[in-house]
């Protein structure tokens, strides 16, 4: 599974109502998939450990953004 697949995971709480509120499980959940899939990289010799940290924080970034806009746009939708 790639970042953007990752990322995706912060959208289920969004949709999927009985998943309210476990934000924070998501989040923890990306973050750790981001360090096991990029040490493997390393551990594997398929990357540079400046390779795949460049990585993680783009992944990271993305899925920073990506959160802050979901937010932002299920609050504006529930004051509408």
């Amino acid at each position: 599974m790639n970042s953007a697949g990752v990322i995706l995971l912060l959208l289920f709480p969004g949709i999927y109502p009985a998943l309210a509120g476990k934000e924070n499980i998501f989040r923890a959940v990306v973050y750790i998939w981001c360090l096991v899939v990029g040490s493997s990289r390393v551990f594997m010799g398929a990357h540079f450990a400046s390779d795949v940290t460049v990585g993680i924080l783009i992944s990271l970034a993305l899925f920073e953004l990506v959160s802050f806009l979901v937010d932002k746009v299920k609050t504006k939708q529930m004051h509408s």
